[in-house]
């Protein structure tokens, strides 16, 4: 009977490893690479927007780019250990629907280790602060701490998670109040803001030319199992998570390729969801083996799988419409149709334009001398 419970115990451990064990796929290094980049060289850019379907591993994503600039700022955070280069807030759903900026600025001290939060704001009881909530300027107290802390902890970066919550407001005049404050905040204390947040967030930006010219956005896709080079990938990914499982599960996903595309829609962070519940459920059935019955048991609903698909599809289709308006800013700008719109998917051999007959080809013909 112990030695059973000792097993049990290593099987729970070894569940909790794989929750925080981290899988790297081409998508993640890529869209890592480029956030990286854009960090480290933001070019004028305030704001940094990466936006891509939930469950795609955003989440795995900033945890890795926070990872990264503390690890750059070691030295300076040795040698003050009040330094903080980075910060990483949630933007938490609001209950009401309507998106608190109060609740925001104490988050974002709280994650700052800033100490004596809850003297920076007013002391108030809460019928108080419900009445002083609906003017304008209760929360400038806090604001203005967040700015001071920004510049006395010497950070860099703010990455805001979860930001697509800061649409929920109720018209689309707050909706650019919204991105104005943020910008506010990034021109005040000098700081580089980084979103990350579902298409959803898309609402957000490009809400007026100013803010449209500081932001930057950066696309986290999904797998396409209809490309050659993604389903290879994806299965890839599959046989990675069966050498990974905490549970006996060879040849339960890969050979299941299609199916396990449908119930994740082929976002890894989903897959990874999907593949906790379904070891919980084997292990809860006393086995130590993961098996198909306890993916089938454990699989989202086909209707709220169609409910955020239609959400992602909606989603791609913005980005896609979005990269392909050159056509239209060169005739708003009165320039014409391009020549080369398609050049970056022919060799330049092939865009070289014919020679009429008898025209000989350019070149550079000897000076000096006798002719």
């Amino acid at each position: 009977m112990k030695e059973q419970s000792k097993s049990d115990q290593e099987v729970e451990e070894r569940l909790i490893e794989f929750d925080d064990r981290v899988i790297a796929h081409p998508i993640l290094d890529s869209v890592s690479k480029s956030l990286r980049a854009a960090v480290q060289r933001p070019a004028g850019s305030t704001i940094i927007a990466n936006v891509g379907p939930t469950g795609a591993g955003k989440t795995t994503l900033i945890k890795r780019l926070y990872r990264d600039r503390l690890s750059v700022s070691a030295a300076l955070m040795k040698a003050d250990p009040g330094h903080i280069p980075v910060i990483l807030v949630e933007a938490v759903c609001p209950d009401n629907g309507i998106f608190h900026w109060g609740d925001f600025y104490v988050r974002f001290l709280e994650a700052a280790l800033e100490p004596m939060v809850e003297k920076k704001s007013l002391d108030l009881s809460n019928r108080e602060i419900r009445e002083r909530r609906k003017k304008a300027g209760t929360f400038a107290e806090l604001r203005r701490a967040v700015e001071h802390c920004i510049r006395h902890r010497g950070t860099r970066v703010v990455i805001i998670d979860e930001a697509q919550h800061l649409t929920k407001v109720p018209n689309a005049r707050r909706l650019q109040d919204q991105l104005d404050t943020i910008k506010s905040l990034a021109s005040l204390s000098g700081v580089l803001f980084v979103m990350v947040g579902t298409y959803e967030l898309l609402t957000l930006l490009n809400q007026n030319g100013q803010l449209a010219r500081r932001t930057r956005r950066i696309h986290f896709p999904r797998y396409n199992l209809n490309r050659p080079r993604e389903r290879q990938a994806f299965r890839n990914i599959l046989g990675m998570f069966e050498s990974r499982l905490p549970l006996l599960g060879e040849g339960v996903l890969v050979p299941r390729l299609e199916y396990m595309y449908q119930g994740s829609l082929g976002c890894i962070g989903m897959l990874k969801d999907w593949l906790r519940r379904a070891l919980s459920h084997a292990f809860e059935a006393g086995r130590r083996s993961l098996v198909f019955d306890d993916l089938e048991a454990t699989v989202l609903e086909h209707d709220s799988l169609l409910e955020i698909l239609q959400e992602i599809r909606e989603g791609e289709a913005r980005i896609a419409l979005a990269a392909g308006q050159c056509e239209e800013l060169r005739m708003q700008l009165g320039l014409g149709q391009s020549n080369d719109s398609h050049s970056a998917k022919v060799p330049a051999s092939q865009t070289v334009p014919k020679r009429a007959v008898g025209e000989r080809r350019p070149v550079r013909d000897p000076v000096g001398g006798a002719a």
